[in-house]
């Protein structure tokens, strides 16, 4: 390479980083792609050169756009054609970023995609400023009007209304000029004359339209320049002022009608002036606060004081999009402090009811309502639906999710996980000899300990009637695993007090570790409960999972299910061990002993069958069959 095309080579590279540019390139013979730095922080990666496998980009996307990114974007890799697309994609940070992609196959010498290769954009806040421009005109309660060349290309809801037009779809065959009445129609169009690039906003103009053939109504209107589609246009804003003034009787009326049956509901009126920042609360808020209406809230730094202090980011952010315009009506749901020391919930909704000439705001309205009663509805329906009622720990369903998360976690930043299954030794002698109030005491108490041994970063659940789960994810070495549990043992150990009386249990440790015995969800539980039940075996130990595990637990599952039909085969036999009278030296009896030949397995322990027999409840008809044997033998 000569040093021009080095250089050029270079100032490519600091254009593509200067301009937040990321590139990419699929390796379609291995399904990866690589990112640049650029990229990998578009997607909240890092700030480094990423690999990842292409499958993992849809488990990123969000799944309203899993159809319009992935079904089109493989036909344009085959075709060779270039592609553009927009999406949009979960950060592991959990922020929801818009993206777009664009991209070009490049194919071998045979005519076959080889690679793809494309660059990124982070276009989060167009879309954002796209969205809220069309929020902005689209609940605009004034009509807004664009028109190119003294042709409407828009018009929103507001102006469809106001100008009378039934058939939206006629809009481009008609101008403004065209609803102004004669004695205004000067005025209109020195506020198109009075606009341009360098002075983009025109003064208030009052005019008259006509709306359909006869009725003229007074509006005030503001001519705006702007580009529409890459061309010069101008924006028509208008409010019409003759339906208020024709109508402010009959608001106030609505409005005292309106106080009234508020104060009939409970929910609290209140009006802020902007300019000097003051409130003036009415209706129902006294009572929600527990305040007379002489001690009412006047200025919003006293109101702000009553606020919970994590609720109030929240309560200024919903109030200055409103005052900003950026929102049409403010809603917000948080907790005050009432003059009894309480906390009650409060829902706030909020608009602008009257601005300057320039259209600043100068007073915001709105309601409040105590919704306290259906938020401790919520929260309590959430509690039930997620943690155990008995240790207030997450239950199974909860614990799933929390598992799941962990595991996208660690596969995202490829660490490990470790999952250990903990069942309480001879919880059951506790239930059966002081009864199950005394044992949900030591559920309980054995929750606190477990909660004591894990930090704050991992998590512990309750699964069943004396196991729980400890999620650890934040472990660097082996030995931490290790001594987590020499902690657990310890501490579940020591003597639980049930009222008069203390009792001792033991644990039984399971441990499964991801990516290394498991990679899904189910599968890692499975595995840590089955190295659960060989700790168990001895007791007051742990034991970590191991192949051979899956081995034993198919062939135990084999024996369970050919003994049920053992004794219709006839796979059991009878053997006789006789017995000796040293004295007499002669046979006085006979042991009978039931043997097991199983056609693949051959011959089985009775230690091993015998058990899982009884665990199955077949071994009555087994004992049967085997006295029948004996008596005939005798």
């Amino acid at each position: 390479m000569d040093n021009h095309a080095a250089t050029n080579e270079i100032n490519f590279a600091l254009a593509i980083e200067a301009g937040k540019i990321g590139t990419w390139r699929r390796d379609l013979s291995t399904g990866l792609i690589y990112q640049s730095a650029v990229t990998s922080q578009i997607l909240g990666h890092g700030e480094t050169e990423t690999i990842i496998p292409f499958e993992y980009l849809f488990t990123y996307t969000h799944k309203d756009d899993l159809e319009k990114f992935r079904e089109p974007l493989e036909p344009l890799i085959q075709s060779g054609e270039p592609f553009d697309l927009e999406f949009r994609v979960w950060r592991p940070d959990g922020k929801l970023r818009w993206i777009a992609i664009r991209g070009k196959s490049i194919k071998d010498e045979t005519g076959n995609p080889r690679e793809v290769i494309g660059v990124m954009f982070d276009i989060t806040d167009k879309k954002q400023a796209a969205e809220r421009f069309r929020l902005l005109t689209e609940y605009n309660p004034d009509a807004v009007v664009v028109e190119v060349n003294h042709c409407i290309v828009y018009a929103n809801p507001s102006a469809v209304h106001l100008l009378g037009i039934k058939d939206p779809l006629q809009w481009p065959n008609h101008s403004i000029l065209e609803f102004i009445s004669n004695d205004s129609y000067g005025t209109v169009v020195c506020g198109f004359k009075s606009i341009n690039e360098e002075n983009p906003a025109s003064g208030l103009h009052d005019i008259r339209l006509k709306r359909g053939h006869a009725t003229f109504i007074d509006v005030q209107a503001v001519f705006g320049f702007l580009f529409w589609d890459g061309q010069p246009a101008t924006q028509i804003v208008m409010r019409d002022i003759t339906a208020i003034k024709k109508t402010q009787h009959q608001v106030q009326h609505l409005s005292n009608r309106l106080s009234l049956i508020i104060d009939g509901t409970g929910e609290g009126i209140w009006e802020l002036d902007v300019p000097s920042k003051t409130f003036i609360f009415s209706g129902g808020f006294s009572k929600i606060i527990g305040r007379q209406e002489s001690e009412h809230i006047t200025s919003a730094e006293e109101w702000y004081s009553i606020i919970h202090k994590d609720d109030v980011p929240n309560v200024q952010l919903s109030f200055q999009e409103c005052l900003k315009k950026k929102i049409p009506l403010s809603t917000c749901e948080f907790r005050i402090k009432a003059d009894d020391g309480t906390w009650k919930w409060v829902r706030v909704r909020g608009v602008i009811v009257e601005e300057d000439k320039s259209g600043q705001p100068l007073v915001m309205a709105g309601t409040l309502v105590d919704i306290t009663v259906r938020k401790e509805s919520d929260e309590l329906n959430w509690k039930h639906a997620h943690l155990d009622i008995l240790t207030s720990l997450p239950n199974r369903r909860l614990f799933r999710q929390y598992l799941e998360y962990e595991i996208q976690k660690s596969r995202h930043v490829d660490k490990r996980l470790a999952l250990l299954f903990v069942d309480l030794d001879g919880f059951k002698a506790v239930n059966d000899l002081y009864g199950h109030d005394s044992g949900d005491i030591l559920l309980m108490e054995a929750a606190k300990r477990l909660q004591g041994c894990v930090n704050n970063l991992n998590t512990v659940a309750r699964v069943g009637p004396d196991e729980f789960v400890v999620i650890l994810s934040s472990f660097s070495r082996m030995e931490e695993i290790e001594l987590l549990c020499q902690s657990i043992l310890r501490s579940l150990s020591l003597p639980f007090s049930l009222g008069r009386t203390k009792s001792y249990v033991s644990a039984s440790i399971g441990i499964s570790l991801y990516p290394l015995d498991a990679t899904e969800m189910d599968e890692l539980v499975r595995k840590a409960e089955q190295a659960m039940h060989v700790a168990k075996n001895g007791k007051n130990r742990f034991s970590y999972f191991t192949p051979e595990l899956d081995e034993g637990a198919r062939e135990r599952l084999k024996i369970i299910n050919d003994i049920r039909v053992a004794l219709s085969l006839h796979q059991f036999e009878v053997y006789y061990q006789p017995i000796l009278d040293l004295r007499t030296k002669r046979v006085v009896k006979a042991e009978a002993l039931l043997r097991w030949s199983h056609p693949t397995l051959g011959r089985i322990p009775p230690a091993t069958f015998i058990p899982l027999a009884e665990e199955l409840g077949i071994i009555i008809p087994i004992g049967g069959w085997m006295c029948r044997q004996a008596i005939a033998f005798c």
